[in-house]
């Protein structure tokens, strides 16, 4: 089919679309392309959009979205705000969820994840066991990050399975090329402290 004047403008028109308005705390830039854009503004079919969020904001949905035939590929996502980065240690263990599915690290949550801790082996929050959980809600956790503090001085029930563990009780060896040759026994004070 071969349109001319006026039936080719009108048929290009209909297949354009209206570039969206900018996300709250991000902005759009038309893809490969000299000419000032602004939301309102139409472009012709095929017309990619690059979407991106402000500094601590995280971009939900695409950041790219296509004019086909006059609809966009997508709607242009939220700017949502990041909490602060949680990471695992070596005592406290996290995951996070984020609409019922995980994600990867904790680093760039944004409101509505949810933070799931617990302790390490031989660690313990007490609080942890009553609610685990902390929320992402604008730009903040819902409470204060947890730490598990080292169990000391209790022993772990022994079972037919395992052998009884102190855990307070160390040993003290020193390396010598590849034997290990043992010096004395002690009581773990702390965590950096051994009575020998």
């Amino acid at each position: 089919m071969k349109l001319q004047g006026s039936k080719m403008q009108d048929e290009l028109w209909k297949r354009s679309c209206t570039l969206p308005k900018y996300p709250i705390n991000g902005r759009w830039l038309v893809f490969d392309s000299k000419t000032s854009f602004a939301p309102g503004n139409k472009v012709s079919s095929g017309t990619i959009v690059n979407v991106g969020c402000n500094g601590q904001y995280k971009l939900t949905g695409s950041s790219l979205i296509e004019c086909k035939s006059g609809t966009w590929s997508s709607q242009v996502g939220e700017c949502l705000e990041i909490c602060p980065p949680i990471i695992n240690t070596l005592s406290t263990k996290v995951t996070c969820t984020f609409n019922g599915k995980p994600v990867d690290g904790c680093t760039n949550a944004v409101n509505g994840t949810v933070a799931t801790f617990k302790c390490a082996p031989y660690y313990e929050n007490s609080e942890l066991n009553r609610n685990p959980f902390r929320f992402c809600q604008n730009g903040s956790w819902s409470s204060e990050i947890p730490t598990c503090t080292p169990i000391c001085g209790v022993k772990p029930k022994a079972s037919k399975k395992r052998k009884p563990f102190y855990p307070w009780n160390v040993a003290v060896f020193k390396v010598d090329g590849k034997n290990k040759l043992f010096r004395c026994a002690g009581t773990l004070i702390n965590e950096r402290i051994i009575l020998t």
